[in-house]
């Protein structure tokens, strides 16, 4: 390995590696809309750049006093930690706010009105159940079912497919009753067959 290339990996490990992720942390606790890559390296350089200025102490302590040369072994960890935990740690903080609405709220008090980062209302929707949630599935045939979205249950996250795996299913009679059916470990349905998911409030 040439002298050249040492000095791209050390770049790369200093100035992209701690910006990919943050942003692959951040991506996986806040759905999104597919990256295109075409401003991938300069998002990287950002959230690499908001890394150091947030454990920006770690970084003077380094330096202070030629620490680095006389605690070799702790520059180490503290360097580890700078470019591997440190920016896992700020995309999830990131995604706290993002999540919490906070920076949007404030965006919209000076009189902005950002676009919203959560690309469709499918990963809003199911990225907001906490706990538990009756849903009715419409199907295009005219049919539809109960069914219970909880832990177990999974919707899916990718553009392409939005299929939904409901861990109990339900009947609805003519009356409105619920029918748990029996012997069934949940049931998936395909996106092709879904016309509209309705979200109950207060269980069934």
């Amino acid at each position: 390995m040439t002298i050249e290339s040492l000095e791209i990996v050390f770049y790369t490990l200093l100035f992209v590696v701690p910006g990919f992720i943050t942003d692959s942390v951040y991506r996986y606790c806040y759905p999104q809309s597919e990256d295109t890559g075409q401003y991938t390296i300069i998002r990287f350089l950002w959230f690499t750049f908001i890394n150091y200025i947030l454990w920006f102490p770690l970084i003077y302590l380094i330096f202070l006093n030629d620490f680095h040369t006389g605690h070799p072994y702790w520059s180490f960890v503290i360097s580890g930690f700078l470019v591997l935990i440190g920016p896992g740690i700020l995309g999830f903080l990131i995604s706290i706010i993002v999540i919490q609405g906070w920076l949007r709220r404030f965006l919209q008090r000076v009189g902005f009105n950002p676009i919203h980062v959560i690309p469709t209302s499918w990963d809003y929707q199911f990225n907001r159940i906490e706990n538990y949630v009756y849903v009715i599935v419409y199907f295009i045939d005219g049919s539809s079912i109960g069914g219970l979205f909880s832990s177990l249950s999974f919707a899916s996250s990718r553009s392409g497919e939005r299929d939904i795996y409901l861990e109990k299913v339900y009947d609805i009679d003519d009356d409105g009753n619920w029918i748990e059916k029996k012997n069934t470990d949940g049931i998936w349905v395909a996106s092709i067959d879904i016309r509209a998911i309705e979200f109950l409030k207060g269980g069934e």
